[in-house]
């Protein structure tokens, strides 16, 4: 692969030469569509039957130490899952939080060598996220909760438990609140405070602004040059604590969602070129489909967390079969906009545009194809990266016959 990717020059991997190129269409102000197939109404999981506690066999994969999964092991989680207990309360993430399939923190990779694709890793909740929560395990290290995009195990101590007033008031979003768009952004130090403490808040996470008269000083810090937001703390009895945190103004942060234009999505995912491959973002990066997710959450648009339901509920521009050549799916590509997802068995692209009588998108992937002296083989890329659509998939075929459907939020 080299330094770049097959058909990708260096300034290609810049946010402002896709949005250049397009610029008669990108920069205007659009409506999005109204995305639906989320996870019913947080509080309806109070009056709901619990989840089903049928598990299954032993799982067949590997730990962490390459060793495989031994029956007394997950006997121990079937246990934990058997003997778990009402609980139904509400409350927010107080930290981006692991969501798991089975209350274990123990891996399941497919192979000994794997050390990424644990197959137990749902997603992660982004912080002060809403939660249902409906079971606690009997180790009371795990509860069970919903969030409007998964559900799933979480660590206890992840999440802080809500008062009806709490609940009432963040359940949705405040009125005025700051959203990250770029990694990096962390509250500052704060010595009289570790709860708030130089803690990091990823991209894509939302806060609120805190609504009263601003102190002058907090930590003996000025709030020159400054947000104060409220932040999410569990305090030693599981309840949810409301404290404040001094959060640099700088660009890696936005008051209120980005206006919902496809500069400012280009924009804003680029923010995120060559950040790692993540599977269920356990590596706290991002997967195919969460970095969609996210670049559309900066714009307030929520989508679906999972590709499958994400080309399901959104509208689509072209479908496609096998027996479709490639003249036909660039000929739909030319009327696609920067911004489309474009959509294949198990991964999601988002479209750039075509530049050279090539089509690009970018993505988080794990790799591709090659042939070297009439050997094929795959190549690593782990990363979220702009490719064009002729490479090959690992497993052959290109990208771009690959595909399946273009589909919009605009």
């Amino acid at each position: 692969m080299g330094k770049h990717l097959p058909d990708v020059s260096p300034v290609m991997r810049t946010w402002q030469f896709w949005v250049n190129k397009e610029a008669d269409s990108v920069h205007c102000n659009l409506r999005p569509l109204q995305v639906t197939g989320g996870l019913d109404d947080l509080e309806q999981v109070s009056i709901a039957d619990p989840i089903d506690r049928i598990l299954p066999d032993s799982p067949s994969g590997y730990l962490g130490n390459g060793e495989r999964w031994s029956d007394p092991l997950w006997q121990e989680v079937v246990a934990n899952v058997a003997g778990a207990v009402e609980m139904r309360a509400v409350g927010f993430t107080v930290r981006r939080a692991n969501l798991r399939i089975w209350p274990t923190d123990r891996p399941c990779f497919r192979s000994q060598s794997d050390r990424e694709f644990d197959q137990f890793q749902e997603t992660r909740i982004h912080l002060f996220e809403p939660l249902a929560i409906g079971l606690c395990s009997q180790d009371q290290k795990w509860v069970w909760v919903r969030s409007k995009i998964a559900s799933g195990w979480m660590h206890t101590e992840d999440v802080g438990v809500a008062s009806a007033i709490q609940w009432a008031r963040y359940r949705d979003q405040v009125s005025r609140f700051l959203v990250v768009i770029a990694n990096g952004v962390r509250t500052e130090a704060q010595p009289y405070d570790s709860a708030v403490s130089f803690m990091p808040i990823e991209y894509g996470a939302c806060l609120p602004l805190f609504s009263g008269s601003p102190p002058e000083a907090l930590g003996n810090q000025t709030v020159l040059g400054h947000y104060v937001v409220e932040y999410p703390v569990r305090q030693a009895d599981g309840s949810l604590d409301i404290r404040l945190a001094l959060i640099n103004q700088d660009d890696r942060v936005h008051v209120g969602f980005l206006a919902s234009s496809r500069a400012n999505l280009i924009r804003s995912i680029f923010s995120l070129l060559g950040d790692r491959y993540a599977w269920g973002d356990l590596l706290g990066g991002h997967d195919c489909s969460s970095l969609v997710m996210d670049a559309y959450r900066t714009l307030g648009i929520h989508l679906p967390r999972n590709s499958r339901d994400q080309a399901q509920y959104l509208p689509a521009r072209s479908i496609w079969n096998q027996d479709d050549d490639a003249r036909q799916r660039m000929a739909d590509l030319a009327l696609a906009e920067p911004g489309d997802l474009l959509m294949m068995p198990g991964h999601v692209l988002m479209f750039l545009g075509i530049h050279l009588q090539l089509a690009y998108a970018l993505h988080a992937f794990v790799g591709y194809g090659e042939t070297i002296d009439g050997v094929f083989q795959s190549v690593w890329v782990n990363s979220v990266e702009v490719s064009s659509l002729r490479i090959p998939t690992r497993s052959g075929p290109s990208y771009l016959s690959a595909l399946t459907r273009i589909v919009h939020v605009w």
